[in-house]
C-alpha cells in the first residue's frame, strides 16, 4: 500500500512541475506585445527593431497638429491702401484708419514708402462694416495731410473675407507762403471778425487736383502760413469782407519758404446810410448783402470771388451787418464795377 500512495504523489509532483514550466516559458513579457498583428511581426523579423505598441501609436495622433488646411479659417476684414507719390522722410508718415461719426480711431500705422499694402482689422472693427463711414488718413512732416474713404472692393462671397481698397496721394510741399494780412493802416486784418481768408488757385490743373487750390485764415494777428504741395504757376488772392480784394502772380520757379512780408488791403469804396423797414428795430443779426451782377467763371472758385474781364479777383459777394437803428456800412466796393 505504500508503494503505490509514493508513485502517485510523485505523478503529481511532476505534472505540477511540467504545468509551471509551460506556464512560465510561454508568458509575454511586454503586456502591450501580447497579441501582434501579423504586420508588426513580419517588420519585427525584418528590421530587428520592435514596432510602435498601439498606446504609442494613438498617442502620437492626439499629440500631432492638424494641418492649416484642416481648419476652418474665420473670415477676416482686411483694408488694402496704395499709396503713391510720398517723399522719403524720416520716420515716415502717419497712416490712420477711423470710423464712425464723430470719427473714432481704429488703427494707425507708420509707413516709409509708396506702393501696396494689407492690414487685417479683423479685431479691430469686431467683423465686418459695411454701414460705417470709414476713414483713412496720410500726414506727417513735408507732406500736408491727406484722406480718402476705404470703399468695398470684395463683400466675402467667394473668399470670406471683407475687403475694403483706399489710394492715397501724398502730397509733398513745395513751397510754404507766409505773411501778415494788414489794412491800409498796418493794423492786422483777422479772419474771425471779418472772414479774411488767403486763397492759391494753380493755373492748370497738375496730375492731383487737390493740390490746385489751397485756402488758409489769419490769426488774431492777421499772420499767415500757407503750405502748398503745387510748384506750379499759379494766383494768391487775399480778401476780406469790407475790403478790396487783392491778387498776386505766383510764378512756377518760386519754391521753399516764400516771405510775403505785409499784404495789405484797401477799404474801397463805402456806401454808408439807413436801411428802413416796417418795424423801427432791426432784428439782430441782419445783414446788407452786395452781389456782383456777373456769373463767376469758375464754378470751383470760392463764392465770395469774381473774375472779372482783366483777370483779378474780385468779390462776388460783400456783406455787412445792419444795426438795430437801421445803420449800415458796406465797405469793399470797387468804382465802376457793377453790384
Amino acid at each position: 500500500m505504500g508503494q503505490p500512495r509514493q508513485i502517485s504523489l510523485a505523478l503529481a509532483l511532476a505534472a505540477f512541475v511540467w504545468l509551471a514550466y509551460v506556464t512560465l516559458r510561454f508568458q509575454p513579457r511586454d503586456p502591450a506585445h501580447a497579441i501582434a498583428p501579423q504586420g508588426e511581426a513580419q517588420a519585427t523579423a525584418a528590421t530587428g527593431t520592435e514596432p510602435p505598441s498601439r498606446a504609442s501609436t494613438v498617442r502620437s495622433m492626439v499629440d500631432t497638429p492638424q494641418s492649416p488646411a484642416a481648419t476652418a479659417r474665420a473670415p477676416r476684414v482686411l483694408l488694402e491702401c496704395k499709396v503713391v507719390g510720398m517723399r522719403p522722410t524720416p520716420g515716415g508718415l502717419q497712416l490712420t484708419l477711423t470710423r464712425g461719426i464723430p470719427a473714432q480711431l481704429v488703427s494707425e500705422r507708420t509707413i516709409d514708402g509708396d506702393g501696396v499694402f494689407e492690414l487685417d482689422l479683423s479685431e479691430a472693427l469686431q467683423g465686418a462694416v459695411t454701414q460705417d463711414v470709414l476713414s483713412v488718413g496720410l500726414v506727417g512732416a513735408g507732406h500736408l495731410s491727406t484722406d480718402a474713404a476705404p470703399k468695398l472692393r470684395d463683400d466675402g462671397s467667394a473668399s470670406g473675407d471683407t475687403v475694403y481698397f483706399a489710394e492715397l496721394n501724398a502730397r509733398p510741399i513745395e513751397r510754404t507762403l507766409r505773411g501778415r494780412l494788414v489794412d491800409d493802416a498796418g493794423e492786422p486784418i483777422t479772419g474771425i471778425a471779418l472772414s479774411a481768408c488767403i486763397e492759391f488757385v494753380a493755373a492748370s490743373e497738375g496730375p492731383r487736383p487737390d493740390d490746385g487750390y489751397a485756402s488758409v485764415s489769419p490769426d488774431r494777428n492777421g499772420r499767415f502760413e500757407m503750405p502748398l504741395a503745387s510748384d506750379a504757376a499759379g494766383q494768391l488772392s487775399a480778401i476780406a469782407w469790407g475790403f478790396r480784394a487783392r491778387s498776386r502772380a505766383l510764378r512756377s520757379d518760386e519754391l521753399g519758404d516764400i516771405e510775403l512780408g505785409d499784404f495789405a488791403l484797401s477799404r474801397g469804396a463805402l456806401i454808408s446810410g439807413t436801411a428802413t423797414g416796417k418795424t423801427a428795430t432791426w432784428p439782430r443779426d441782419s445783414v446788407v448783402l452786395a452781389m456782383a451782377l456777373e456769373a463767376p467763371a469758375r464754378d470751383d472758385l470760392s463764392f465770395r470771388f469774381l473774375q472779372s474781364r482783366d483777370g483779378v479777383l474780385h468779390h462776388a459777394l460783400l456783406a455787412a451787418p445792419i444795426g438795430q437803428d437801421g445803420s449800415l456800412v458796406l465797405a469793399g466796393l470797387e468804382p465802376d464795377f457793377p453790384y
